[in-house]
């Protein structure tokens, strides 16, 4: 079943610690696309704030625990696609082969994109490791940079990251373009999710068809319970409410 389109408000829900890595590489990308647009500082700021937060998670030891195992186990899945009998097998190879070449490129060149990255000056303010005493700099430090320096020091960040991003933008897109849709009609006080017992990992996209109901997933490890929020008083709904619900696990 396809997804709702046009006027549709999405909300993802990872099931993994690497799904969620993901998502947050994928995040932050899109804010430092915005940051070199804009002219606004705090955009900066913004970047450099949530990139000092996950630096630490980012270093090689961390991605072998997070990014690196979900882009395994989807090389490992389409090998197993790859014997189906209905399989397109040269489309499958060719999906297969690009990932692994991420994956090895990833590997190969990250832990000096890293280095980079830790031992900037620009950087280690918003760093736990650099900012050993908790007080974080304020928006108002890049307007010490003129334009030009201020563009070159996003573009430098754009670039040590672009071997995560490429990766992230693959295995999610991947990951999309494999859901499971389902339509259901939400009760005020939620619906239990069939979703597979122990996912080892995988997303599942929550499409409303208006911007006045908020989904939540409860209980992913025991039982996934969906249930839907009214905005502005953040309560249960009156009533039914049809939705519909897709997900991908692995």
């Amino acid at each position: 079943m396809a997804p709702l389109t046009d006027a549709t408000d999405a909300y993802e829900f990872p099931l993994s610690q690497g799904m969620s890595a993901l998502l947050g590489l994928e995040e932050l990308a899109a804010c430092l696309t915005r940051a070199r647009e804009s002219a606004d500082i705090h955009w900066t700021h913004l970047v450099a704030t949530r990139l000092g937060a996950r630096l630490s998670a980012l270093g090689p030891e961390g991605l072998d625990q997070t990014l690196l195992p979900e882009a395994q186990q989807w090389i490992a899945f389409l090998d197993a696609v790859a014997e189906r009998p209905a399989a397109d097998g040269g489309k499958v190879a060719r999906m297969r082969g690009a990932l692994q070449r991420l994956t090895d490129r990833l590997a190969t060149d990250w832990p000096d994109y890293f280095r980079c990255l830790e031992r900037d000056p620009w950087l280690a303010p918003y760093s736990d490791a650099g900012n050993t005493e908790g007080l974080r700099p304020s928006p108002r430090l890049w307007a010490a940079l003129e334009r030009t320096d201020l563009e070159s020091r996003l573009e430098s960040w754009e670039q040590r990251l672009e071997p995560l991003a490429t990766l992230a933008e693959a295995v999610l897109r991947l990951t999309r373009d494999s859901l499971q849709w389902q339509e259901l009609t939400i009760p005020p006080h939620g619906v239990p999710v069939a979703l597979p017992a122990e996912p080892a990992t995988g997303l599942v996209q929550v499409q409303t068809a208006d911007n006045r109901h908020v989904p939540g997933i409860s209980g992913l490890t025991t039982v996934p319970t969906l249930r839907l929020l009214t905005t502005p008083e953040m309560a249960a709904p009156d009533g039914d409410i049809p939705l519909q619900v897709g997900w991908f696990t692995l």
